[in-house]
């Protein structure tokens, strides 16, 4: 064990004079590299929620920490890089951004949408899904207002980095902070958290799409309140209903469920 970025060498990356200094935000490993990415979150002296607008690199072979771009404009961001290390998707409240591995801006405003009503004082930020091949990204997005009785649709995108092609459907779904619409790895399926008006409260319907051409599948129902979570392969996913347990899933084959396991905080293939 050795340390590359001290708390002191951490809190001495900017942040606004009112506030205390930097907690990490995201931290992730650049595929095929030995290097770090991560973001900052602001500290303050009592509540309120904020990202720094940087997003630095740390090579931890040798400690050489670099500022790779700036987030200007907004107090709410998140990253990812693409499987092949070469871009990096920017989400911002109302848009997402496209940008060369060196910091340079590939495609701005990839898509935009309105600013989401979280009822909580964090912005939310789409959660993109990378292609195997790094081409196309998917995006589940939600209404402006997803918490009122009768919302708009949700809407799933998956775009082409380049802005050649976009494949999009619509339909109501149900808002969760977590998540509420997972793609498989290759893009080709989305499960999806879908409201039950005729339903128990608190029932919510679990439905496999896909976008091109559209098709849409209600697999099953239940207290399924977590996104499901794809295989490796995109062949089978997993799910949770609160009632009944855990399950493994599968596009046109009938739910198996998992009775040797009880409650479930958290899963991964």
């Amino acid at each position: 064990q050795r340390t590359v970025l001290s708390a002191d060498a951490f809190n001495a990356l900017p942040h606004p004079e009112n506030t205390i200094g930097n907690a990490p935000s995201q931290v992730y490993w650049i595929p095929n590299s030995r290097k770090l990415a991560f973001s900052t979150r602001i500290t303050f002296e009592g509540p309120g929620m904020a990202n720094g607008d940087g997003l630095y690199i740390l090579d931890t072979e040798n400690g050489n920490l670099e500022k790779l771009l700036t987030v200007a404009d907004t107090w709410a961001w998140s990253f990812s890089f693409s499987p092949d290390g070469e871009k990096i998707a920017i989400s911002k409240p109302e848009s997402l951004d496209i940008y060369h591995a060196d910091g340079s801006l590939y495609s701005k405003s990839l898509i935009s949408f309105n600013f989401v009503n979280t009822a909580s004082e964090y912005a939310w930020t789409p959660d993109p899904v990378w292609s195997p091949d790094s081409s196309s990204i998917g995006v589940a997005i939600p209404p402006q207002d997803p918490w009122t009785q009768e919302p708009a649709d949700s809407t799933l995108a998956v775009l082409a980095i380049d802005g050649s092609s976009k494949q999009t459907y619509c339909s109501k779904m149900t808002f969760f902070p977590g998540g509420f619409a997972a793609f498989s790895p290759d893009l080709n399926h989305v499960a999806a958290i879908t409201r039950q008006p005729t339903a128990p409260d608190n029932v919510f319907g679990l439905e496999l799409m896909t976008l091109d051409p559209t098709q849409t599948t209600e697999y099953t129902t239940g207290k399924i309140y977590s996104t499901p979570l794809w295989s490796p392969d995109g062949s089978k996913f997993l799910y949770h209903d609160l009632n009944s347990g855990l399950y493994i899933g599968e596009p046109g084959v009938a739910p198996l469920a998992m009775p040797d396991i009880g409650e479930v905080t958290g899963m991964a293939w």
